[in-house]
């Protein structure tokens, strides 16, 4: 199967694919951080880099709950 992204595979090797890819990109975004910036807010929300790492997390695990 081709995609438009130009992704070749199965539906299911074409989905693990790319949430290895988002994956990858969230940890190297946060793991060279201190701990202090890991946890400071960096949103008038008060979203820290480690909150939005916990929330992409908890959306993954959730997704696949109600999906799977």
């Amino acid at each position: 199967m081709t995609s438009d992204l130009g992704a070749v595979g199965s539906e299911t090797e074409i989905l693990t694919g790319f949430l290895d890819w988002y994956r990858s990109v969230a940890v190297r975004k946060v793991e060279d951080l201190p701990r202090a910036a890991a946890v400071a807010a960096a949103t008038p929300t008060g979203l820290s880099a480690l909150g939005i790492v916990k929330h992409l997390a908890s959306v993954e695990r959730m997704w696949f709950r109600w999906r799977f």
